[in-house]
């Protein structure tokens, strides 16, 4: 994360992350979709006189297309898979960076969009707690 960069920090939960991320980038906007946390990141962010972060409340896995594209996109939690519509919210030159996978088979990985094109690589092992929102419903297979 850069000091011109625009980051979007999804799950920022009470503002922990997004703090951090403040002090590395030019903005940063929390994503929550429980209002309570929320509204706890907002009292902290405001508590700590962090001016270049914002706090937005919706559906996790929807990020926040109205203020993209975002230089950075931190999926602040495991999934299983990384939404497309994530993809489209990334800035050209861009980075997205996600825990895909759940339990001791998750692994980080780092996507750049680049010429229009999103691709990805593993960049290293990781057991975190997973984001609400981002399951995949069970269905029958072939």
């Amino acid at each position: 994360v850069g000091e011109g960069d625009v980051v979007l920090d999804i799950g920022c939960a009470t503002g922990y992350s997004t703090a951090v991320l403040a002090r590395l980038a030019a903005r940063v906007v929390g994503l929550e979709e429980d209002a309570g946390l929320a509204n706890a990141a907002t009292a902290a962010l405001t508590g700590l006189q962090i001016s270049n972060a914002t706090v937005a409340t919706g559906p996790l896995r929807d990020g926040l297309a109205r203020e993209a594209p975002f230089d950075v996109i931190f999926v602040n939690g495991s999934v299983p898979a990384v939404p497309a519509n994530l993809f489209g919210q990334i800035a050209e030159g861009g980075r997205l960076v996600a825990v895909i996978g759940m339990g001791a088979a998750a692994h980080g990985q780092v996507f750049v969009k680049s010429n229009g094109v999103t691709s990805g690589r593993v960049a290293f092992d990781a057991i975190v707690h997973p984001l609400p929102g981002f399951e995949v419903a069970e269905g029958f297979v072939f």
